[in-house]
């Protein structure tokens, strides 16, 4: 006979699904794409790439170039 305490607890999951990943993101989160010309945006591309010298990353940069200005 098996006592209590050596029976097996049911295993847990240990990740989240990516059904409720993308759900939460859909709920959370705006997405928007940004392409710019390396010519003709060369100062915008400028100053996102400075932002990120700085540690800062894309999405993070170009929020502080937007609320700066």
């Amino acid at each position: 006979m098996k006592s209590i305490e050596n029976q097996e607890k049911p295993k847990r999951k240990t990740h989240t699904s990516n059904e409720v990943i993308l759900r939460y993101q859909k709920k959370t989160y705006q997405q928007y794409a940004l392409k710019l010309r390396k010519v003709e945006d060369a100062d915008i591309i400028a100053m996102i790439d400075a932002e990120r010298a700085k540690g800062y990353q894309t999405s993070e940069a170009i929020k502080n170039l937007i609320r700066n200005k």
